[in-house]
């Protein structure tokens, strides 16, 4: 029901030989790859792939040196995952750009308790598009 492979460096061609697993894994509810350094690449790749998770609860992707590019990919999976209920995307690099991005999926996670996007670089465009964004989580 979990993975957690917190801080083992895990670098873009990791992330793709384990998201090419992960997509059999559709029971899983936690995803934690927080603090490795896959970037971009890593999150468009495991992005391709969670999109089969319909049951994830929880994805902490925080210290994974993430931009606009990756958290572009993985919000159109985020607003899929219906179940989702904590996001941690803090400490990555994607700005405003992947603010706005994120929170077009987020008015879709009815059931989010949880997210935490500190030091993301976010400005006065992204976290006004957050704040609109987050009205629609009814568990916040």
């Amino acid at each position: 029901e979990a993975i957690d492979l917190g801080s083992c460096e895990i670098g873009p061609e990791g992330i793709k030989s384990l998201s090419d697993a992960l997509r059999w894994a559709t029971m899983l509810r936690t995803i934690n790859l927080s603090n490795n350094i896959f970037g971009d690449a890593g999150a468009t790749k495991l992005g391709e792939r969670i999109k089969y998770l319909h049951h994830f609860e929880t994805i902490d992707l925080s210290g994974c040196e993430i931009g606009p590019e990756g958290i572009e990919s993985l919000s159109d999976v985020l607003r899929r995952a219906q179940m989702l209920r904590t996001i941690n995307l803090s400490n990555n690099i994607f700005g405003d750009a992947g603010a706005i991005k994120l929170a077009e999926s987020i008015k879709y996670l009815h059931h989010l308790e949880a997210i935490d996007l500190s030091d993301c670089k976010i400005g006065l465009e992204g976290i006004e598009s957050l704040s609109d964004a987050l009205k629609f989580a009814e568990m916040l």
